[in-house]
């Protein structure tokens, strides 16, 4: 098999409630399968409480869900915590949440030594990553000695984004990366984001509400609706044959927004 043939995350049939305050069961994911292979760069859009999000947590096996199948680089979530079984290394994937998830006591370059740290790198060798690492983000290394609130929200994104990419991982988790900048820091980074990714030969899983950003930055788009995938495809597949008159009108509202 061919190392961009290799599935990555494999999810099936895969079915998820919360349980409330009062005692109440929701479901958020409802037989959801989706698989990502190597290389390959995936958004999965929805409204608010569609079940994106919870897609990222199980891959990153922060929940266990309530049934169906998980498989992470061929591993199966039930076999993790199996001393018997082969655990996936978290350090294969990197993570990335909304203004960037830094630390708000610690510098930017203390937000990435941290995790160098952890892995017992050297100074040399941790100093040679975040430099190329900058040059990848185009972040100036003059900013790193800024804590988190002394930067803007794109610098903010960027430094977070420097410290999933810092072990050189295999699969990256975006969630809502962009949803807290202004439009035009949006519009840029996201065209910066495609030219980066177009270099970095790993897989995207990308949450967003945005169809033009799925569009900028992935190859496939996953539409859920109430937990379950009201269509998968292309840009193309959404716009001109959408599914449902859900997909018809989820469509039509970003159109309208963007023209």
């Amino acid at each position: 098999m061919k190392n961009s043939e290799r599935t990555l995350l494999r999810l099936h049939g895969v079915r998820h409630a919360f349980t409330d305050a009062t005692g109440q069961t929701r479901p958020v994911l409802e037989n959801f399968s989706l698989q990502l292979q190597a290389r390959e760069r995936v958004a999965l859009l929805g409204l608010s409480g569609s079940g994106k999000s919870t897609v990222l947590r199980i891959a990153m096996g922060l929940i266990q869900p309530t049934s169906g199948e998980v498989e992470v680089f061929g591993v199966r979530q039930s076999e993790i915590g199996n001393l018997s079984e082969p655990k996936f290394d978290r350090r294969r994937i990197g993570y990335v949440i909304q203004d960037g998830g830094l630390f708000p006591h610690l510098s930017a370059r203390q937000n990435l030594t941290l995790i160098a740290q952890e892995d017992s790198w050297s100074l040399a060798e941790t100093q040679s990553r975040i430099e190329e690492l900058c040059q990848l983000t185009r972040l100036p290394l003059s900013l790193l000695d800024k804590y988190p609130r002394e930067l803007s929200g794109g610098q903010r994104q960027r430094v977070g984004l420097m410290r999933a990419l810092l072990r050189k991982p295999e699969l990256l988790l975006l969630d809502e990366p962009m949803g807290a900048l202004d439009p035009i820091t949006r519009d840029d980074l996201q065209r910066e984001l495609g030219e980066m990714f177009e270099k970095l030969a790993i897989a995207l899983l990308l949450v967003t509400h945005d169809l033009r950003e799925a569009r900028r930055l992935t190859d496939r788009i996953v539409l859920l609706n109430e937990g379950r995938i009201e269509q998968e495809g292309q840009w193309s597949d959404l716009v001109d044959r959408p599914a449902s008159e859900f997909v018809r009108r989820f469509v039509g509202a970003q159109r309208e927004v963007h023209a």
